[in-house]
């Protein structure tokens, strides 16, 4: 509808008011079509004594004919049932049959039709709400009377309102519906509409629950302009005295007028100034309060001042303070923020409150952008901990992948049919895609967790789960040996962790030795790197055991014990993490353990995990209990007493238990006719010391016979060692690669590429750097060394440890094992003796 035809209805009731003139009305009526019902216009002209008769007859004689009816042109709206009912007002359904839409119809209550101040201000809301076209005000459509009556059209909105959202919440429920971040949302909307009309020179004056309603697709609308005042304009007096139910003064918030025009509004929310009556003192900072008080009852589900009488609500609003929200509620969770909001939009002074609607809006948008960044957060951590739920049975999975990889391909030889590698390439492959679905799950984790930082900096389960996070791959990268890995991820653990970590990698750890028997003189050695070596160096006088405690900073030590009629006993000692513990040895007498072993106390050591092998075990903690390792391998003239102690017995026998050949396939040993017995076959190229050669050549079972032998022989069980035992006994504890230290130096044991010359076997201990922290020998070099464990899956296969004469580079690992075959005789593969010992050492 143009707006000239918008002004030319409004021109009806203007002129009986008196804003125009005759001709104007006459204008209207002419142009409109208008019809007038008895007791409408023609009414007012006929008891309106000031107007003179001509103005009169001139406005008569211009509606003859004109059938009684509505004002509206073709009966334009077609009337519904009534919706709501206020003090001047109610609300109406209708159709209005030119658009075909639903609108509410807002009409003065008949007993205010004669009342100039009522239908003056009726027209000044209509006006006032036609004018605020704003998403958040419920638009009119129209002004105009019907059947007499003034009325305005406007659009209808559903939903509920703050106070219905307010009355769920107190009632225990709706916290789902209406958490407080989406409260605060609804209320910022609420504050949009109110700097808009204070931008357009409009203050609202009643604003409370009751007045914003939540549409059903989160619309919200500012209702009720009828207590609103045209800055710097005086109020249109009302004498209009409304009787005040309790619940209108505090948890329900009615719109009612009172005090005879001089207070209007609704005491609960009403600013100071207001509720004095100071008109001429009234501006926007008004609706700032009642703002605010909107914002406290969100907070504690009560308006600020409360009470059935209204004199007493008046009095605290204007004298008394109200009390905190997080103390008026002290069950609720409400920000501090919006706490102080809330207060100072309380201030009794208008300069202490926010200065407008406006900055109330950038103040709330502050808190929902941080509540938006923490729901957000919220979401993120969800998907971490989801993440690394998934990322931690992975972890499980991929362990039982590589045990069955090991298994599947255990005893695979390169000439293996394809039919019998099959079933390893499948379980290596099922590894392969379980191990990529592990590192996207853990990248996943630790993406949401720097996600969820993002949003909210100092988000403490973030931060710790991004140092867990990064905790797991220093362990990871350690436990590989890759120093410049483990250095940034330690970086990164200490970046996030909150101390939990830091205590791990900063401080020294506590140590005190304690041996049974007691007494023992005790000196430790720090190991210091020295080409590649770590040499024991450093030597600290720790006095008799039970020592006192001990400051040791990370790194490894090696500990010696002596006491007269106990074997000389070296313990490894590593101190990679700050805590307090006692280490306890049971000391060996020196003729239990004898020159040719070596007493290595129970414990824990880090076994596995040298990442150029592939078939290592994962880096873990192990314990093993004490046992005794002889210092050397097996030499040739020790297998050869064997061979002439059984052909004393059984003769040439004795030759089925013979090494078999040299690397280039000829015969190691012989039988001695004359003498019968068998003989070492001495070649000129083998040079002086063959018979200190670890002994080579020879099969799984014949180790296992020559164990036997020596045990029946010296009364005391003797055998082959664990894969466990071996890898202790030549790495220590501190999970070095070498016996020497974590870098591999050709020249330092017995392998392919030692020396330029040439390469072959050579006497045990020839390699004075090849020796562990144990004092063993030969374990880098010389000969592989067939051990007591079976290949996983096949028991028939067993493992061999070492590196050897033959070997290189990688295959001289102390991590490196090999399955072989139980009757394999290859010539660099020999053995080594370890005898258990009852009772064991360790930490407690």
């Amino acid at each position: 509808m143009e707006q000239r035809e918008r002004d030319l209805r409004f021109g009806r009731m203007a002129f009986a008011l008196g804003f125009i003139d005759l001709a104007a009305l006459c204008e209207a009526l002419v142009e409109l079509g208008a019809r007038s019902p008895d007791g409408g216009i023609r009414q007012l002209l006929e008891e309106d004594d000031k107007l003179a008769p001509e103005q009169s007859e001139a406005v008569l004689s211009a509606l003859e004919g004109v059938p009684p009816g509505n004002l509206l042109t073709d009966n334009q709206y077609e009337v519904g049932h009534e919706l709501a009912r206020g003090a001047f007002g109610r609300i109406i359904r209708a159709r209005d049959r030119h658009i075909g839409r639903q609108v509410a119809i807002k009409a003065l209550l008949p007993e205010f039709r004669g009342r100039p101040d009522a239908v003056s201000r009726f027209i000044l809301e209509a006006r006032i709400a036609g004018q605020l076209t704003h998403p958040n005000t419920v638009p009119v459509y129209e002004i105009g009377a019907m059947d007499g009556v003034l009325y305005y059209a406007m659009k209808e909105v559903h939903g509920e309102t703050l106070a219905d959202a307010v009355a769920m919440l107190r009632s225990g429920v709706g916290e789902d519906t209406y958490p407080l971040a989406r409260l605060v949302g609804y209320l910022r909307q609420v504050c949009q509409a109110v700097a808009y009309a204070h931008d357009q020179g409009v203050i609202h004056r009643d604003i409370k629950p009751h007045n914003v309603m939540i549409g059903s697709y989160g619309e919200v609308f500012l209702l009720d302009w009828g207590s609103a005042k045209l800055i710097g304009s005086e109020d249109v007096e009302e004498e209009v005295s409304t009787d005040l139910d309790a619940d209108l003064l505090g948890t329900t918030a009615a719109s009612v007028m009172t005090r005879a025009g001089k207070i209007k509004g609704t005491p609960a929310y009403m600013a100071p100034e207001q509720a004095r009556g100071e008109s001429d003192s009234i501006g926007p900072s008004v609706d700032v309060y009642a703002l605010g008080a909107v914002l406290y009852e969100l907070l504690c589900l009560h308006p600020p001042f409360t009470g059935g009488d209204i004199d007493q609500v008046l009095k605290d609003v204007i004298g008394t303070r109200p009390l905190p929200p997080r103390s008026r509620a002290p069950l609720r969770s409400i920000p501090v923020e919006l706490e102080e909001v809330a207060m100072s939009c309380l201030c009794k002074d208008p300069d202490d409150r926010p200065e407008s609607a406006r900055q109330l809006i950038e103040i709330l948008d502050e808190f929902l952008l941080g509540t938006r960044r923490q729901e957000e957060a919220e979401a993120s951590l969800k998907d971490a901990e989801t993440a690394l739920e998934r990322y931690e049975g992975l972890v499980v999975e991929v362990a039982q992948a590589e045990r069955e990889t090991r298994q599947a391909r255990a005893g695979e030889a390169p000439w293996t049919p394809v039919e019998e590698k099959r079933e390893g390439w499948i379980a290596q492959r099922k590894r392969v895609e379980l191990a990529r679905a592990r590192e996207e799950a853990f990248n996943l984790a630790l993406v949401s967790y720097e996600r969820a930082l993002g949003n909210d900096p100092d988000n403490r389960t973030a931060r710790q789960g991004l140092a867990e996070l990064y905790w797991r791959k220093f362990e990871e990268a350690e436990g590989r040996g890759d120093e410049e890995a483990t250095e940034f991820f330690r970086t990164q653990v200490l970046h996030f962790d909150d101390g939990e970590y830091r205590r791990e990698f900063s401080g020294m750890a506590r140590f005190a030795i304690s041996t049974e028997p007691p007494g023992a003189s005790a000196v430790l050695y720090r190991c210091e790197e020295q080409d590649r070596m770590l040499v024991p160096s450093l030597p600290r006088e720790l006095g008799r055991t039970p020592t006192a405690t001990m400051r040791l900073a990370q790194g490894a030590y090696v500990l010696m014990l002596e006491l007269e009629g106990y074997a000389r006993t070296q313990v490894s000692l590593f101190s990679n993490r700050p805590g307090s513990r006692t280490y306890h040895v049971r000391l060996r007498p020196a003729d239990e353990i004898g020159d040719e072993f070596r007493f290595i106390p129970g414990g824990r050591f880090l076994c596995g995990g040298d990442p150029r092998v592939p078939e290592s075990w994962p880096r873990k903690a192990i314990y093993v209990p004490d046992f005794a390792i002889a210092r050397h391998p097996v030499t040739f003239a020790e297998y050869l007493e064997c061979l002439d102690d059984i052909a004393s017995r059984e003769g040439r026998a004795a030759l089925a238990r013979a090494p078999r050949a040299d690397a280039r396939g000829r015969r190691l040993v012989r039988w001695d006719s004359e003498r019968e017995r068998v003989r070492f076959v001495v070649r000129p190229e083998y040079g002086e010391g063959c018979l200190q050669w670890p002994v080579f050549s020879i099969s799984f079972d014949d180790a296992v016979a020559y164990a036997e032998w020596r045990s029946d022989r010296e009364g005391r069980e003797l055998r082959l060692p664990t894969e466990r035992e071996w890898e202790k006994a030549a790495r220590g504890v501190d999970g070095r690669l070498y016996p020497w230290g974590d870098e591999f130096e050709p020249t330092y044991c017995n392998c392919r590429t030692s020396r330029a010359d040439r390469v072959s076997v050579m006497p045990v201990g020839s390699f004075r750097q090849d020796i562990s922290p144990y004092g063993i020998s030969d374990l880098a070099g010389g000969v592989m060394e067939w051990c007591a464990d079976t290949s996983p899956g096949d028991p028939q296969v067993r493992r061999v440890r070492g590196g050897a004469w033959n070997r290189e580079g990688r295959d001289c690992s102390l991590v490196e094992g090999r399955s072989m075959p139980p009757w394999t005789t290859g010539t660099a593969i020999g053995m080594r003796l370890v005898m258990p010992l009852m009772g064991t050492s360790g930490f407690y």
